[in-house]
């Protein structure tokens, strides 16, 4: 009985994803480029607050840690100063 309901739990998620997909397409006016910026709208403590939740997640900080315990410090700090170069020049350009 339980892989029944699986099964219609997955069957669910998979037409609600559609269906999101599908409105989300027409918002977006067929223009990929609006949607992955969101059309410029987005305020800058938004996109800051994103980019620092993407950087700081557990799997970086728990990835981190084990490279500087296996490896020494400059191992595990060339992630953290790699991602801020990147930051700093995907802004600039």
């Amino acid at each position: 009985m339980a892989g029944i309901e699986y099964s219609i739990a997955i069957i669910g998620f998979l037409i609600l994803s559609i269906v999101v997909g599908t409105l989300t397409s027409r918002l977006v006016k067929k223009s990929s480029k609006r949607y992955m910026i969101a059309g410029k709208s987005l305020p800058l403590f938004f996109v800051g607050t994103m980019l620092a939740a993407q950087s700081i997640d557990g799997n970086s900080s728990l990835g981190n840690a084990s490279l500087v315990y296996s490896y020494g410090f400059w191992s595990g700090a060339s992630i953290p100063i790699g991602l801020a170069i990147c930051l700093f020049l995907t802004g600039a350009f």
